[in-house]
């Protein structure tokens, strides 16, 4: 692309040609590494442009979810050529699925593959479909025997699986017809317009209406197979749609893939969603009260680089309107951000994932009381794109109006790309209530580097912001942040809006910031590796135009940094073991100040600094 001008009137210099050649107005990388070149126009006047060349992700390599009953068509173009393919598709499939005027099907029950190759733009790409061909009900009493038989209203239905006997998807079904359905929907899921969901909820041949009957949702009752390989997301985001309130549980110890879609959710487009947020192609929770997601020690997995195929993906979960009681507990969320990294658009061009790949995302715009997250693994959120803001969050919550009793506590969070914990974007100084973050591992390994950088061999250039991060304009009245183990990026920053902040809890948390050159083998170290910071912030406690009243900070070990707050009013520092840094950093502190029992070591050999006086905040001035 020519800066300024027409083409004709410049002059393309190539400073590396070693990784590109310009030929005419094309440049082709033909190596890794860092691409310079420089433009000069008509008049003499340079400019100067700097590539990374890196190595190529095979976009879409691995694709799934094609479940199909046997003997069911489905159409060719729409399953295995995307709609922007238009260059040759080398195919090989199994004699198990015919192919017949663009039509698939499947003539035994199994697990098939279709594999093809596409050359798209220049690009090479592979891919497999795995085809799970199940019984259409011949053998099996599941969700289509059922759809077959002669049911009339009143009756009820009983399976004995969903897709086989005894896969966890046993149901039993209330018969009634499309007018008594709708009237038993919520007015969420009339306003979308859903209609009969057809995951767990499914119309008849003759017309009538089979609703699960009310209870625990199992997610295989829903159609989810579990099983890491098969595409579990449109099942989720119909359960977790049609859910608003009670339980749903996913199956023990299995593995939910979810992949990138271009979808929209069709249950988003009705829940309010703030700035910076979006319903996206995941599962979402909106307008609910009083939900639990047993997550039974199973895993949801994002396969490597299917995080996307589209702009509208944020987080893995996603709530949304207003939350009132969410519990989420005993999942391992593996997201395997250090692999998300590009996407093929509708239109068949090359986007970078950007910033998302958020875990369990809030941007509802609403409010949100009353959520228990906790006994929990999460992995390597957020995305490798080489920057500072890669994406990543484990926990963001994005400007709610109004929130309450926010409890994160007993899990842990490995390699985060951005916060393990954030509340960001927007607020006008709204006050929240009793958040805890409690008891949680938070590790950052070596490994938690920017893959596709040009110099990774050389450079490992770590991902991470901070630890928590409270950007939004909010101020809180009861926050606790006690007995967390944290290694890695460190920083727990506050904006508070210039209002006061009060009863606040620092305890018993063992904090540091390695060097992490002191984590590589000898090997890599004899290779000359070294590992530095892509974008972290500087310190550890920064609470900038927070007025902290009430603040008790003890038994804390604090191996990177110190505390800034903007003002205190009674604040109590005690039995802590701080870093070389100075210890405490204020403007100005008010009535009861105890600092006792501290170790603070190293060459700046000061307690505290107080950098000017400042007058108090209005909200600590007293009668007397």
């Amino acid at each position: 692309n020519c800066p300024t001008g027409t083409f004709e009137s410049m002059t393309f210099v190539n400073d590396s040609t070693n990784v590109i050649e310009i030929d005419g107005n094309k440049a082709t990388s033909i190596a890794n590494g860092v691409a310079n070149f420089h433009v000069i126009n008509k008049y003499g006047i340079g400019q100067k442009y700097s590539y990374q060349v890196v190595d190529y992700i095979n976009l879409k390599a691995f694709t799934s979810r094609k479940i199909l009953p046997k003997g069911k068509e489905v159409d060719y173009r729409v399953v295995v050529a995307p709609k922007y393919v238009t260059d040759e598709v080398v195919m090989t499939k199994p004699d198990q699925l015919v192919i017949e005027n663009d039509k698939i099907h499947g003539i035994e029950v199994g697990d098939f593959d279709i594999k093809y190759s596409i050359n798209h733009n220049g690009i090479e790409m592979e891919k497999i479909i795995k085809f799970k061909i199940v019984d259409n009900g011949e053998t099996e009493n599941n969700i289509y025997r059922m759809k077959k038989q002669n049911l009339q209203v009143g009756d009820t239905y009983t399976t004995d699986g969903y897709y086989f006997n005894n896969d966890g998807g046993k149901a039993t079904y209330d018969i009634m017809t499309l007018e008594d359905y709708t009237a038993t929907l919520h007015e969420d899921l009339v306003k979308a317009k859903i209609g009969v969901d057809e995951f767990g909820n499914h119309t008849l041949d003759n017309g009538l209406v089979a609703r699960i009957q009310d209870g625990v949702r199992l997610v295989e009752q829903y159609g989810a197979i579990g099983d890491g390989v098969i595409d579990d997301v449109e099942p989720l985001i119909h359960l977790f749609g049609q859910t608003k309130t009670g339980e749903i549980r996913f199956g023990k110890d299995k593995v939910y893939a979810i992949y990138g879609s271009s979808k929209a959710n069709p249950y988003g487009s009705v829940l309010p969603q703030s700035i910076g947020g979006s319903a996206g192609a995941k599962p979402t929770l909106g307008n609910i009260k009083n939900v639990v997601l047993e997550g039974n020690n199973s895993t949801i997995l994002i396969p490597e680089n299917e995080f996307a195929c589209g702009t509208n993906e944020f987080g893995v979960i996603n709530l949304l309107g207003d939350i009132d009681g969410l519990e989420i507990r005993n999942f391992t969320f593996l997201q395997n951000g250090l692999t998300q990294y590009t996407y093929l658009d509708d239109n068949a061009e090359i986007k970078s994932q950007m910033t998302r790949g958020h875990g369990i995302s809030y941007t509802g715009g609403k409010t949100i009381h009353n959520v228990n997250i906790h006994h929990n693994k999460f992995y390597e959120c957020g995305t490798t794109i080489n920057s500072n803001d890669c994406g990543g969050d484990f926990i963001l919550i994005i400007n709610p109006t109004a929130s309450e009793n926010v409890f994160i506590e007993d899990n842990e969070f490995y390699d985060w790309g951005r916060w393990v914990f954030s509340v960001d974007l927007g607020g006008n100084g709204e006050r929240f209530y009793n958040y805890k973050f409690n008891r949680n591992k938070c590790i950052q390994t070596v490994n938690n580097y920017l893959r596709y950088r040009a110099d990774k061999d050389t450079y490992r250039s770590l991902r991470g912001l901070g630890w928590i991060d409270f950007e939004a304009r909010k101020c809180w009245t009861g926050l606790e942040v006690c007995d967390n183990f944290v290694e890695g990026a460190c920083g727990f920053a506050i904006n508070g809006n210039g209002k006061v902040t009060r009863d606040v809890v620092i305890r018993g948390n063992n904090i540091s910031r390695p060097d992490y050159n002191t984590h590589l083998t000898e090997e890599e170290i004899a290779s000359g590796l070294t590992v530095g910071w892509r974008g972290v912030y500087n310190y550890t406690f920064n609470w900038y135009s927070m007025y902290g009243e009430n603040v008790l900070f003890e038994n804390n070990v604090v191996n990177y940094g110190g505390i800034t707050m903007k003002q205190g009013h009674n604040v109590t520092i005690k039995n802590n073991q701080f870093a070389e840094w100075g210890m405490f950093g204020g403007y100005a502190l008010f009535g009861e100040i105890i600092l006792d029992g501290n170790t603070a070591p190293g060459s700046r050999n000061c307690v505290m600094n107080l950098n000017f006086g400042e007058n108090p905040h209005s909200d600590f001035m007293i009668d007397e």
